[in-house]
């Protein structure tokens, strides 16, 4: 089992000092907007001017908490799926998916179909370090979904503010920094032949006498769905060849002498393997493994935010906040892959660039005494005198029947199992000096880490033979 952690690089902001509008062009701006730059919390997303809302000249579309509620507290995923302007969206635990693969359970969000690096996500307005994996892009489904008060979603390219990063546009996850009390919420999908997917959240928040606090905590639960859980994914070799047909089966090919023809095992349809189709060039068991693979992949996520705000003068303020989210599923596949190498000289009859079945094993001699001749079997008083020949790709050393080495309760299928594991902190710190009524200073801290473990099976050519 080979197991890998990327440990993506941490971000830091630096110092910021910025201007308020003059009068003379906060008057020219509508009513909504000059409300909105008069609060004293304002989030700017793709503009360096302070109040850009949604029905000003940058395309944003503003989603608050209600119009979340209303569509049933979506899934930040979910939202994203769902947007007009989002698409190639990524985020379930899908190895089927070339895109996703190795990215398993790490949700993305792509504006305009550019990619996923193309599309800056912040949080509150200030970055949040990728997700390790091949493509730079940030995990929303470690933002934690009973915080968030709206989304910002800037439809336009924004690179001449943020950097190439913004090309396609922002997304920006702004907490409701201003609750009071507390809020529970729950929900529950019922899935036919799962356990059903569920949610839950729970926040509090509180002000009073210049300070402020907000701490929200979640957790998300999706069950497994399994590829024999639907008719249609799991078909006979005549109905859909190529769904989750291999021709390297199990039982596979393997021939006896110095040059054997490789022909498949004799044992192949009395175990459920198809028989290549007469005329075929090469004489196949066919095995489908896609009874091992699951439709829908086992989620758990946690997510814990801590936000604080302390006046330390009239004009002088200090704002903390830190961020914990993890997230684990696995995939579920194949109970072997095809040993694509042969063992080394360093093996017991290796070195020959194929794998040797000698005379002593116990299914040899047995294959041998229950087909004979017919088999190409060179016996002597019904026990083999010549080892069998096995070509690397032509067959699965686990297939039908599973891998042991993965039995374990709720995998009654002995497939193989590969975790994979994502883990992300976030710590900012701030100052805001309000010197005049035309400057502001605002100095920032910010420190993002995300690790991601990523577990991988194989067979080592070696140790097998």
């Amino acid at each position: 089992m080979l197991k890998t952690k990327l440990l993506a690089a941490c971000a830091f902001s630096a110092l910021a000092l910025g201007t308020a509008m003059p009068a003379s062009a906060q008057a020219v701006l509508p009513q909504d907007d000059q409300a909105e730059a008069s609060s004293p919390d304002i989030v700017v997303t793709g503009s360096l001017i302070r109040g850009a809302r949604e029905d000003g000249a940058i395309p944003i579309d503003v989603i608050g908490a209600d119009e979340l509620s209303r569509q049933g507290s979506p899934s930040g995923l979910d939202l994203l799926k769902n947007l007009p302007t989002s698409n190639g969206i990524i985020g379930d635990a899908n190895q089927f998916d070339a895109r996703a693969q190795g990215s398993e359970g790490v949700a993305s969000v792509n504006l305009r179909g550019l990619g996923p690096q193309r599309t800056l996500v912040l949080l509150n307005g200030k970055r949040i370090v990728s997700a390790g994996t091949g493509v730079p892009v940030v995990d929303i489904n470690l933002i934690p979904q009973g915080s968030i008060g709206r989304i910002e979603i800037l439809k336009d390219g924004a690179a001449a503010t943020y950097g190439s990063d913004a090309i396609a546009g922002v997304v920006n996850f702004i907490t409701r920094s201003d609750q009071e009390g507390f809020q529970a919420q729950g929900d529950y999908r019922y899935v036919r032949g799962s356990s059903g997917d569920y949610t839950g959240t729970v926040s509090y928040g509180h002000t009073q006498d210049g300070f402020q606090m907000f701490a929200s905590f979640g957790y998300q639960h999706r069950s497994e769905l399994r590829t024999t859980d639907r008719d249609f994914t799991v078909q006979p070799y005549q109905n859909n060849p190529q769904g989750g047909f291999s021709g390297g089966g199990s039982p596979g090919n393997f021939g006896f002498g110095g040059t054997p023809n490789f022909v498949r095992d004799l044992g192949c349809e009395a175990l459920g393997g198809f028989r290549s189709l007469p005329g075929s060039t090469t004489d196949r068991c066919f095995t489908n493994f896609g009874q091992f693979d699951n439709l829908v992949e086992p989620e758990d996520r946690y997510q814990a935010y801590i936000e604080t705000k302390i006046d330390l003068a009239s004009n002088v303020s200090f704002k903390a906040t830190a961020l914990y989210g993890s997230s684990s599923t696995r995939i579920t596949t194949s109970p072997s892959y095809l040993p694509t190498l042969p063992p080394s000289a360093n093996a017991a009859s290796g070195g020959a660039g194929l794998f040797i079945i000698p005379t002593y094993a116990p299914a040899l001699r047995d294959y041998c005494s229950l087909f004979g001749a017919a088999s190409g079997c060179v016996t002597v008083a019904g026990q083999p005198v010549a080892p069998a020949i096995a070509f690397p790709v032509l067959f699965r050393p686990f297939m039908l029947g599973g891998n042991p080495l993965f039995t374990q309760p709720g995998n009654d299928r002995n497939s193989a199992f590969s975790q994979r594991q994502s883990q992300s902190v976030r710590f900012t710190a701030e100052f805001d000096w309000e010197i005049s009524s035309d400057l502001n200073l605002d100095t920032g801290f910010t420190y993002s880490e995300y690790e991601r473990g990523i577990e991988g099976t194989d067979t080592f050519g070696d140790l097998f033979q």
